[in-house]
């Protein structure tokens, strides 16, 4: 059954309000959705006529089986294109709220499905985030390409370098890793100057926004850099 945006948006809606207070009346309808009470109670006569909700004069409001089933569609589509815009495009969250509110009623089931199966692959794959998505996130912060950008073997980590050298971190790759140098104010944009090394490489001392940081090689190893200018 072919639908307006209207009409989904208003079975979204009556859903989710029934997901948090269970009665839902055409006042909630008006609070949520912005609109008058006559709109309100004319979308209800539409969606009614259609079989998809159950509205008594003055009273509460029903999806029916054939409703929540279609608002269920709805609803996990706006979850799909939100979380791509999210985790996928970078963009904030108020900005993916919106347009997944507009875009949820346009789109194919074909395109919805590929999204779907792409944000599982990024997911599921081994590992902590693709290189190329904190390329990405590199890129639209500072609008310079990211040395995660070249070629397989290319990319330069913090044991690679000698003492005296300044670079930016662009990736912190063990999770672990990334969230305790979070705590310390060092994460990817960051520029650090390596001061030392310890025999064979071990450890490896950073100057870090005037403090001194020390870690062992294979952290260091995790640390993908990039020098000034690249």
């Amino acid at each position: 059954m072919e639908l307006t945006r209207r009409l989904e948006e208003y079975l979204e809606v009556i859903f989710l309000i029934a997901k948090e207070k269970r009665v839902v009346r055409v006042k909630d309808l008006v609070e949520r959705l912005g609109v008058r009470a006559p709109s309100v109670v004319e979308t209800l006569r539409s969606l009614e006529e259609k079989g998809l909700v159950v509205h008594e004069r003055y009273g509460h409001i029903e999806l029916t089986e054939r409703g929540r089933k279609r608002a269920k569609e709805v609803y996990k589509k706006h979850g799909i294109i939100k979380e791509f815009f999210e985790e996928v495009l970078k963009l904030p969250e108020e900005v993916a709220e919106r347009d997944a509110c507009v875009i949820e009623h346009y789109i194919s089931k074909e395109t919805l499905d590929r999204l779907l199966k792409f944000i599982k692959f990024i997911k599921e794959c081994p590992g902590e985030e693709p290189f190329w998505l904190s390329g990405f996130q590199y890129y639209l912060e500072t609008g310079k390409k990211s040395s995660l950008c070249r070629r397989t073997g290319e990319s330069l980590t913090l044991s690679d370098l000698n003492p005296g050298e300044r670079v930016r971190i662009v990736r912190i790759e063990k999770k672990e890793l990334r969230k305790r140098l979070g705590t310390m104010g060092v994460f990817p944009g960051v520029e650090v100057e390596i001061m030392g090394k310890g025999p064979f490489g071990d450890p490896i001392e950073l100057k870090v926004k005037g403090s001194k940081l020390a870690l062992r090689s294979d952290e260091a190893n995790c640390i993908l850099v990039e020098r000034e200018g690249t």
